[in-house]
């Protein structure tokens, strides 16, 4: 298992949050997830319903832009993307 992702992924995920080259990270609020999938619609090697009908975050081939595509699409804005910390700031 590799710690950085290949050159051809521009995001690399880390559980529920999954951060992308422009310094931002994607966020999933699972008590805001309502269940619609509109993200597997949008992105569907990164985003999956688990068996309580919540959103989680895969280890997708999906690109950033149907990533996005995902965030924007989510009616309960379970999903958002957030700025990264600098180094030494508290989260």
């Amino acid at each position: 298992m590799s710690s950085s992702p290949a050159p051809a992924d521009p995001m690399a995920t880390d559980g529920n949050r999954r951060a992308d080259a422009r310094g931002s990270s994607l966020h999933v609020d699972r008590d805001l997830c309502m269940g619609s999938g509109s993200c597997l619609f949008q992105a569907p090697a990164t985003f999956d319903l688990d068996d309580e009908m919540k959103v989680v975050v895969l280890d997708g081939s999906d690109s950033a832009d149907a990533v996005r595509a995902a965030v924007d699409s989510c009616p309960s804005g379970a999903l958002r993307f957030v700025a990264r910390s600098e180094p030494g700031e508290n989260s």
